[in-house]
């Protein structure tokens, strides 16, 4: 809403210099704060502004014992989200990544 030009230039700057467009990949939190909301609505603007670029979003899912208390709200919204606007949505784990 607020940051949708500054947002849309950014990914415009990015865009240009390609020939060609393979795919675009967005990396997202979804436990909460800024990378939840924000990452959905870029994510969205991204698929408006380029319909026939292929999306992938890729959600980290947050620790089962986060520092958020409505987190497991926040990444319910945010994959519903992931899958209405992304061709390919790939979650990771962050509690599988900590013990490696």
């Amino acid at each position: 809403p607020q940051v949708a030009e500054e947002v849309w230039e950014a990914v415009r700057r990015s865009v240009e210099p390609l020939d060609r467009l393979g795919a675009v990949v967005a990396l997202q939190s979804v436990a909460g704060g800024t990378g939840s909301g924000l990452g959905a609505f870029v994510t969205g603007q991204v698929r408006e502004a380029l319909p026939r670029a292929p999306v992938a979003a890729a959600l980290v899912w947050p620790f089962e014992t986060g520092e958020v208390g409505v987190q497991a709200y926040n990444a319910a919204l945010s994959v519903t989200a992931a899958y209405e606007v992304a061709d390919a949505v790939v979650v990771l784990e962050n509690e599988q990544h900590a013990q490696l």
